[in-house]
């Protein structure tokens, strides 16, 4: 997964899954929201390999319920943030929660934004408030 997250008036988080073939490997450190990955400052980039991410039980669904993988976010400010996947060479889905793990509550869920495979999401985030 490729990602970026952008603060400050608009911010964004780019997202892109990486998919290559079929290997034995194991599932993504933050393939379960109980090991998201804490995104601490912004801009935020990260490349991640998808291939072997999973479904929990109690993954949300956004426009299907496909393989997973988590981030995390708190803002200290109170600012407009913007995720997308573009860039990715497969059919993505992106969501935002708010909650705890097994009880989330849905701000957001994009399926192919713009006549394009990929998604984005656009969320006004409130300062000390995680997303997921």
């Amino acid at each position: 997964m490729v990602g970026r997250l952008v603060g400050g008036g608009v911010a964004g988080i780019f997202l892109s899954f990486v998919v290559s073939a079929p290997v034995l490997a194991a599932a993504p450190g933050n393939d379960d929201i109980s090991n998201a990955t804490a995104v601490t400052s912004l801009p935020f980039t990260d490349s991640l390999d998808t291939t072997e991410a999973t479904t929990a039980a109690d993954d949300p669904n956004c426009a299907g319920n496909g393989h997973t993988v988590w981030y995390t976010f708190t803002p200290t400010d109170d600012q407009t943030l913007l995720a997308d996947t573009f860039g990715s060479d497969y059919d993505t889905t992106l969501s935002v929660y708010t909650g705890s793990p097994g009880s989330l509550t849905q701000i957001e869920c994009s399926d192919d934004t713009g006549g394009s495979l990929q998604s984005a999401v656009l969320f006004e985030a409130e300062s000390g408030t995680t997303y997921f």
